[in-house]
Formats: structure tokens, sequence, C-alpha cells
């Protein structure tokens, strides 16, 4: 939103306890233990189609800040992620 200022999702983040969180991701694998995310190739498959779906739903900026954001952030877990949206001076 900050570059294009327009929001890429039609979803708002709500803020949680340990970071911002798009409601119907967290619904969609609310009952997964933690770690590794069980039958990881049928949920990764199902998100790669929606993903073909969502992506045609944007232009090539968009889709480029989101590949940047995936390949900067990717590797990191939950509790990295969270350690940054807690860094002093952000929202």
């Amino acid at each position: 939103m900050a570059l294009l200022n327009k929001p890429l999702a039609d979803e708002y983040a709500e803020a949680w306890k340990f970071g911002p969180v798009f409601p119907s991701i967290y619904h969609e694998f609310k009952y997964e233990k933690p770690g590794p995310i069980k039958n990881k190739a049928q949920k990764a498959n199902m998100m790669n189609n929606m993903l073909e779906d969502f992506s045609s739903n944007f232009d090539k900026n968009e889709r480029t800040i989101m590949e940047f954001t995936h390949k900067k952030y990717r590797k990191l877990d939950g509790w990295k992620l969270s350690a940054i949206t807690h860094a002093k001076d952000t929202p």
C-alpha cells in the first residue's frame, strides 16, 4: 500500500498479539499443530492453485512487490516474523 498507494488485498489484516493476521488464512490453517503443516503437499498444491487464480488479479508492479517480499521473508519462521512486526518504531 505504501509503494502503490492502494491495498493489495481485499481483506484487512488484523493486529493480533504476535503480529498482523489475515483472518481467512488463519482460519484455513488454525487446526494445524505448530511446525510443518500436515498434508503439506496437498495444502501447497491448494495454495498454488489459489495463487495462480489470485495472481491474475494483479498488474506487473504489484506482482513484483509480492515476489520481492516473498523472497525476502520466505525462510523466516513465525517467531522471527513476529519479532520483525514488534520491532521498535513499527506500527
